[in-house]
């Protein structure tokens, strides 16, 4: 029962987190900033190509984060199986 009271609670605090971010304008800026490049608070914008490439960037680094994370766990489960496939010991010292 202490699950589902956790859960509740969590998605209240999230719900309520997300109409926080939603009225604030934060979440318009952040659209704003990635598709225009235009800088909130400013009349300034980044130009095309340098947002393109931040874009690219980013994307990289998250396609690289979870390229190394199936890697780990890959390399964790094999790892794993060799183990559990080894002979016991007959005799423990």
């Amino acid at each position: 029962m202490n699950y589902l009271k956790n859960h509740k609670l969590l998605i209240v605090v999230s719900f309520i987190l997300a109409l926080i971010v939603i009225k604030s304008g934060i979440l318009q800026s952040l659209f704003l900033f990635l598709l225009v490049g235009a800088i909130p608070g400013s009349e300034l914008s980044v130009p095309p190509v340098f947002m393109a490439i931040g874009v690219m960037a980013i994307v990289l680094f998250i396609s690289l984060t979870f390229a190394l994370k199936i890697k780990t766990v890959a390399e964790t489960r094999t790892s794993k199986l060799k183990t559990h496939r080894l002979p016991q010991r007959r005799y423990v010292d």
